[in-house]
């Protein structure tokens, strides 16, 4: 997974759910708000970490939010390339090189 395919991901399936998502973003940040994580996290997480998508997907679905919904399938592609173990390359880089 590049730079590329991820930028490629967002211009054609993430930002035309611009419009559908909307509603649901802050426009503005409130200075004296010390965290908009709290109320989501605390007592208990609301995405269970076995299955995030699944669960982010859940809570999509519940807020009718199906342009998102709709990503399931690219999500799961993208998380399965980035648990892939990585290609291992026989070059050292200079800079870890330099470090040991």
């Amino acid at each position: 997974m590049t730079d590329a395919d991820l930028g490629k991901f967002f211009r054609t399936k993430l930002a035309p759910a611009q419009r559908q998502v909307a509603p649901f973003m802050l426009a503005n940040t409130d200075p004296a708000c010390t965290s908009y994580f709290l109320h989501v996290f605390e007592p208990e997480p609301i995405v269970a970490h076995e299955d995030m998508i699944g669960a982010l997907i859940e809570i999509w679905r519940e807020l009718g939010l199906d342009a998102l919904v709709a990503l399931e399938p690219d999500l799961r592609k993208m998380a399965k390339a980035l648990r892939a173990p990585a290609e291992e390359s026989e070059a050292v880089s200079q800079f870890v090189y330099a470090m040991y």
